[in-house]
């Protein structure tokens, strides 16, 4: 396995062959999924009622407050007909 090294810049990462790693915080993701349910015109309780949780869980993670698990991440992504790569695709958020 190759040790890989990062170099954090100004905006970003640079990974050692100088490629640019996209990092993302909980807030990050929490915003992502907002934009979607708002894309939808869903509420915070449309959103609970889609994914079967509490709603607290679901403003936990819209507001950064809470890093989704890995079977959360598969849900999201089922519930917004998307891949769950995507939620971490620099590309199409803003």
């Amino acid at each position: 396995m190759e040790n890989t090294t990062l170099r954090y810049k100004h905006g970003g990462v640079t990974g050692t062959r100088g490629e640019r790693i996209f990092l993302m915080t909980r807030h990050d993701f929490g915003f992502r999924v907002r934009k979607l349910s708002h894309a939808r015109h869903w509420t915070q309780a449309n959103l609970t009622s889609q994914l079967g949780y509490f709603e607290v869980m679901v403003s936990y993670i819209e507001n950064g407050q809470r890093s989704p698990s890995f079977e959360q991440i598969l849900k999201l992504a089922d519930v917004f007909g998307m891949a769950p790569g995507e939620f971490f695709n620099k590309e199409g958020f803003a």
